[in-house]
């Protein structure tokens, strides 16, 4: 039988980046704060200008262009010069990144995928034991908090 420390270190040498690929740590570091979400968020609708951006999300212009740059070395966000002006810069959504990025947290946060040892696994029972368990944690905590009178 094999150690749940060995599948983690297996799951995440599954994950680890081949060269040119952004690491998963950097990607989550870069979606860790609520500014860059709130980026994301604008960004997943239309194609922006840091301009824009700013006036939208009442931060400094270099607070934005900095939430930008993370964004970007992590391969979240694209960016592309305007052909008739070329000061400006506009940002969208990298769906392809995104794509794969999301492909990589389902299959680290996914125990039973792509690890040969788990693919007998009964999901089933273990959503029954995790009901229960959650049920018996449930009543634990609700005793606890009743009043000792």
């Amino acid at each position: 039988m094999v150690e749940l420390s060995e599948l983690a270190e297996r799951r995440v040498a599954e994950i680890e980046p081949s060269e040119g690929k952004v690491e998963l740590v950097t990607v989550l570091k870069a979606v860790a704060d609520h500014n860059r979400l709130a980026i994301l968020g604008l960004l997943r609708k239309e194609e922006l200008c840091v301009c824009e951006l700013v006036e939208v999300l009442q931060l400094p212009q270099n607070l934005v262009s900095h939430h930008l740059s993370v964004l970007k070395k992590a391969g979240l966000v694209a960016s592309r010069r305007d052909q008739d002006d070329s000061r400006w810069i506009y940002y969208s959504l990298n769906r392809e990144a995104l794509a794969a990025h999301f492909q990589a947290y389902e299959l680290f946060f996914d125990p039973c995928k792509a690890v040969p040892e788990l693919d007998g696994i009964d999901r089933e029972a273990i959503a029954a034991r995790w009901q229960q368990s959650n049920t018996t944690r449930m009543t634990r905590r609700a005793t606890k908090r009743q009043c000792p009178r």
